[in-house]
C-alpha cells in the first residue's frame, strides 16, 4: 500500500482515486458488517418475542384447565 507521506504533492493528487477507492471499499464493508449484526440481532429478537408470547399463553392454558378441574367441586 502506498504511504501518502511518503509523496510528493503531485504524486499523492495523482494517486487520489485509489485512496478514494480504498476508503470506498472499506466503508461498504463496515455497512455490510452492520447489515449482518443488525439481522443477527434482529433475528434474536424475533427468537425471544416467540418465547415471550409462548410464556404469556403458558399461564393462560394453565388457568382454563385449572378452572375446569375446579368445577366439579361444589361449595355451600
Amino acid at each position: 500500500m502506498l504511504r501518502w507521506w511518503r509523496l510528493g504533492y503531485k504524486e499523492a493528487k495523482a494517486n487520489l482515486p485509489l485512496f478514494s477507492g480504498v476508503s470506498a471499499a472499506h466503508g461498504r464493508a463496515q455497512v455490510d458488517t452492520a447489515v449482518t449484526q443488525m439481522d443477527e440481532v434482529t433475528q434474536q429478537n424475533a427468537a425471544l418475542v416467540e418465547q415471550v408470547t409462548a410464556g404469556a399463553q403458558a399461564p393462560d392454558t394453565q388457568s382454563t384447565r385449572l378452572a375446569g378441574t375446579v368445577q366439579v367441586f361444589r361449595v355451600g
